[in-house]
């Protein structure tokens, strides 16, 4: 039997992160969908014939939130087969999805239209009251009840006290988020200091 014990993934930014439209040039967030899962699901596809029934995953995300939960925990749930996942918060809270927005207009103001196209689908999709965070989501082994998910704050005690993103405005988290995945002409990503 194939597969493996323990798997750690984030899949590169240009896989994981949301789709503005058709995209905005010189950002890596053209290919994640528009929700960002596009690729998130396929790796949720395929991982259980990656791991052994006692194998893990750390899979790092970067989500929407809506009423306090994950869009993945849908996909957690129809795709991996009998286990427990723990998902828990790696910043110290989620970012606004309204704020997010108005920062990357600000950011790439050619772009207002297609960010605003973008807003508009989303909240007509799933409400006003859309957040974004990430996550680190470890898929624990296989068990004899079906799959479910919790979600744990307990980042620090889990990874440790240095690695959680802390807690700021909006608008920072927000720059943040966006200037993680700007890249210069080349296509190499840029240093950014935050």
């Amino acid at each position: 039997m194939g597969g493996y014990d323990v798997s750690s993934v984030e899949p590169p930014y240009w896989l994981r992160f949301l789709q503005l439209g058709d995209g905005i040039e010189g950002t890596l967030t053209s290919n994640g969908g528009p929700e960002g899962n596009r690729f998130v699901e396929l790796l949720l596809q395929r991982l259980e014939a990656c791991l052994q029934p006692d194998g893990q995953a750390f899979i790092c995300l970067f989500q929407f939130v809506r009423h306090g939960e994950p869009l993945v925990c849908e996909l957690l749930v129809r795709y991996l087969e009998h286990r427990v996942v723990e998902l828990t918060p790696s910043q110290a809270r989620p970012i606004s999805f309204a704020v997010y927005c108005r920062s990357y207009a600000e950011i790439f103001p050619e772009a207002k239209v297609t960010i605003a196209r973008w807003e508009g689908d989303l909240l007509g999709k799933y409400g006003d009251a859309l957040m974004l965070n990430h996550y680190v989501a470890h898929v624990g082994p296989q068990t004899d009840g079906p799959t479910r998910y919790v979600i744990r704050e307990n980042f620090p005690e889990k990874y440790g006290e240095n690695l959680l993103v802390p807690l700021r405005s909006d608008k920072q988290l927000s720059y943040g988020r966006i200037v993680e995945n700007i890249v210069d002409v080349s296509g190499r990503e840029m240093a950014w200091l935050s």
